[in-house]
């Protein structure tokens, strides 16, 4: 046989056998430092466990930011409500005292009208002594009024004269 013909059958069988011509990776395991098919095999092991190991980390990290999430979600809620429940009792509180000072304002508006009439009852009524006689003519023919004043419309002395200026008196 020729060289040339013993590389064709080389060639051939190699192809023709099943897995002789396949790549199984040994080669590339190879070039990441294995020396053996086994070491390639725990190497390979160790990787899968590797990542594995990283996954669940992965999975608990991102459990325990939920947990932390949850719990600062819940934290802020009842703050949120423990501030509205103290506006809520202030808001009350400023009712109450509003509506405590309208009664008590309203009672010493009372207190004060009921001091006024008592006053006004047990007060003796003063009526302005009226002269007998008319106005002297220098007046004019008018009332002379207390507060030194010429009464406008009473030319006579009755009931009503000078009732807003301290009554009647006797012209100077």
């Amino acid at each position: 046989m020729r060289p040339s013909s013993l590389l064709f059958f080389a060639v051939t069988v190699a192809i023709a056998i099943p897995g002789c011509a396949a790549d199984d990776g040994f080669r590339t395991r190879l070039a990441q430092g294995c020396r053996s098919e086994m070491e390639c095999a725990q190497l390979d092991g160790f990787a899968q466990e590797r990542e594995r190991q990283a996954a669940w980390a992965a999975q608990q990290d991102a459990v325990r930011r939920g947990e932390e999430r949850a719990r600062w979600d819940a934290e802020q809620a009842r703050q949120r409500a423990e501030g509205e429940e103290t506006e809520r009792r202030r808001r009350e509180e400023r009712e109450e005292a509003a509506a405590r000072a309208r009664s008590e304002r309203a009672a010493r508006e009372k207190a004060d009208r009921d001091a006024d009439a008592a006053a006004a009852a047990s007060a003796p009524r003063s009526t302005p002594v009226a002269p007998a006689t008319p106005a002297p003519r220098d007046t004019g023919g008018h009332v002379c009024c207390c507060d030194g004043t010429l009464s406008p419309t009473c030319t006579t002395v009755h009931r009503g004269c000078c009732s807003h200026h301290g009554g009647v008196c006797a012209c100077d």
